[in-house]
């Protein structure tokens, strides 16, 4: 589905200043006397202009260069011209709005350039930007043969005061059975796109659907570049996730360090007692049984096992305390640091990333590297 050129509400802006007023008048009543001179020349065209009432600027053009007129009967043609006349006289007197409705009458009728041009002149002073806009591009789209190279000027001149007032844009929603609005006015229902023109500034597009989150997006659109919206929709746990204080390799981490340390104290241990062990049956092969007194050849040899084993005692105590504190630390922390629901921003995936670009860059007399990035 595709909907183009029906504008959104947005904030009213002033019009066109009113002293432009006077020179659009003028360019009306302008062209009503132009469109009065084609209405007298249509007596007996050109056998190749049969049946069409033309300007003066196009009485020696063939039909077939005149496409604003092809298919257009002259019935519809006179009926058209009546109405640019009516529509004139309103616009002589200021009566902006009825001048606009006859001139609608008169497109109707026949769609020329001139009319156009003359439903944007009383559209200007109705601030209505996008139908202005619209209506002066179509005015220009045959160049001056259906008007005159001074009103194509002034339309040109129109326009490019009135693009600063629109801006384009593309909303998209590809959600079966969803809402789309634009600043609260139904624009369509999915799947589907709205292209079109809306009156530059800030405006706000929304998706709705039963059993999904409602989408709202807020732009500030401005002439300079079309707007692309791509609307999604989500649901309640698509929006929500979890995440613990500390990721959870860490208390895992702390406590299985604190493991290692008991396990180490273990072996400390185990060599401790191995040490004692060996002190003992030396002592008893190799020393009498009253003992061995330091000055024994001996002793030397039996207090290096006394003094191994005291020290893997106190490297095993170690062990065991750091270890022990450690992993009831690590253990705390894996009960304690509970997941902690959060909302998601499912759109991050799909905004731009930041990149950068490196180019080298040459002029006359000066060379270097240009740098680009988006961030």
């Amino acid at each position: 589905m595709e909907n183009a050129g029906a504008p959104g509400r947005a904030p009213r802006r002033g019009a066109i200043a009113f002293a432009l007023l006077v020179v659009q008048i003028g360019l009306g009543v302008g062209l009503q006397v132009g469109f009065a001179g084609a209405a007298r020349a249509a007596e007996p065209p050109a056998p190749a202009a049969k049946n069409e009432p033309v300007t003066d600027a196009t009485a020696r053009m063939q039909v077939s260069d005149r496409p604003w007129a092809a298919g257009v009967s002259a019935e519809r043609q006179e009926a058209a011209l009546k109405y640019l006349q009516e529509g004139n006289s309103l616009l002589k007197e200021s009566l902006f709005v009825e001048a606009a409705k006859v001139y609608r009458k008169a497109l109707a009728e026949w769609d020329h350039p001139g009319i156009h041009y003359n439903l944007a002149l009383a559209l200007l002073n109705m601030d209505q930007p996008v139908e202005v806009f619209q209506h002066l591009e179509a005015a220009i789209k045959f160049g001056a043969d259906p008007l005159d190279p001074e009103k194509l000027e002034h339309a040109k001149s129109y326009l490019r005061l009135v693009e600063k007032q629109v801006a384009s844009v593309d909303i998209r929603c590809e959600v079966d059975g969803a809402q789309v609005t634009l600043d609260g006015a139904p624009l369509f229902r999915a799947p589907g796109h709205y292209q079109g023109l809306v009156r530059a500034g800030t405006h706000t597009v929304t998706a709705s659907k039963q059993g999904f989150n409602t989408t709202s997006v807020t732009e500030d659109l401005t002439f300079e570049k079309r707007t692309v919206m791509n609307l999604r929709l989500y649901t309640s746990a698509d929006l929500i996730g979890y995440r613990r204080r500390y990721p959870i390799w860490r208390p895992v981490a702390i406590a299985a360090f604190g493991g290692v340390l008991l396990a180490t104290g273990a072996i400390f241990t185990l060599q401790a007692q191995k040490n004692v062990n060996a002190f003992d049956n030396s002592a008893t092969t190799v020393c009498p049984a009253s003992g061995c007194s330091t000055s024994d050849p001996n002793y030397a040899a039996l207090n290096d096992f006394h003094n191994r084993a005291n020290t893997y005692k106190t490297l095993a105590a170690i062990s065991y305390i750091a270890g022990g504190t450690i992993a009831a630390a690590g253990v705390t922390l894996l009960l304690f640091d509970r997941s902690i629901p959060y909302r998601v921003d499912p759109e991050a995936e799909h905004r731009d990333v930041a990149s950068a670009s490196l180019a080298p860059f040459v002029a006359p007399g000066t060379a270097g590297l240009v740098a680009a990035g988006r961030f």
